[in-house]
């Protein structure tokens, strides 16, 4: 299948734009309200997958990366690396911000003495461990190949060279893993609903944009695997948007008994 280049990544820009701007505003939030406004455990899963496709692009001595953890699908082979993987190591730079945040003002959080005591050193090693089991287990999991090798003009599902029968699951450009990592964040920022006193930490523009963010991520996957993507990956990203919309719809609403008005940035 044939596709131009520039409206894949004209998408991908979409993309981009919508989750940057998740990572300022939860950033501007963390800092603003004195408070975590991305949970622990996505942070960990967020950073570590940025950081292995956006670092891989870089080629040199973290080419190894790029085999095991590649930034471009290999659906779509005349993918613009340095792009993809370079606006991929800047949300992984502003996770880093995140981070910070969460150390600072997460243990204030922590209700439980035990933990609240080793926290700051927990966030670190939980970041080291999400790497670890993504480097080591996602790269070494093979799935049949849908695509053909490419013919004359075809830039999209298909593969350059000859096709294999298998792909390493990482071969997709990340988006199994990333759609994996955007259920679970879905699932704990709407729990912040119901476990949370207020909405400090929280914006209806993070939810919103969230939301844009997978759905543009959506579009691309379809787009540069020429409409082949597998049953799981369409699973994965209805179930992500379907949880991104519920909370909006949970947020406006928990914002209207507080008598707060949910679309003030604060």
């Amino acid at each position: 299948m044939t596709i131009s280049n520039g409206w894949i990544a004209l998408a991908f820009l979409f993309e981009a734009f919508f989750w940057l701007s998740v990572y300022v505003l939860i950033i501007r939030t963390g800092f603003r309200h004195k408070i975590h406004a991305m949970p622990v455990l996505a942070m960990c899963g967020n950073i570590s997958w940025e950081v292995m496709l956006g670092m891989g692009s870089l080629g040199g001595p973290f080419a190894g990366l790029a085999d095991r953890f590649p930034a471009c699908p290999a659906s779509w082979p005349s993918c613009p690396e340095r792009l993809i993987g370079g606006l991929t190591l800047s949300a992984a730079l502003l996770d880093v911000v995140i981070a910070y945040i969460i150390i600072r003002f997460g243990v204030r959080q922590i209700q439980w003495d035990w933990l609240a005591k080793r926290f700051r050193w927990l966030v670190p090693l939980g970041i080291a461990a999400a790497f670890t089991i993504l480097i080591t287990s996602v790269s070494d999991l093979f799935v049949v190949n849908p695509y053909p090798t490419c013919a004359a003009g075809e830039n999209v599902g298909c593969v350059a060279g000859v096709a294999p029968a298998y792909l390493p699951l990482s071969h997709d450009g990340g988006f199994a893993t990333g759609a994996i990592l955007a259920v679970i964040m879905a699932m704990l920022f709407i729990t912040w609903i119901h476990t949370r006193d207020d909405l400090r930490g929280q914006s209806f523009y993070i939810a919103l944009f969230m939301f844009l963010g997978n759905a543009s991520a959506y579009v691309v996957a379809l787009l540069w695997s020429g409409f082949e993507l597998s049953t799981l990956a369409h699973v994965l990203s209805v179930v992500s948007l379907t949880l991104n919309l519920l909370y909006v719809v949970l947020f406006v609403r928990r914002a209207r008994e507080l008598g707060i008005n949910p679309l003030k940035l604060t």
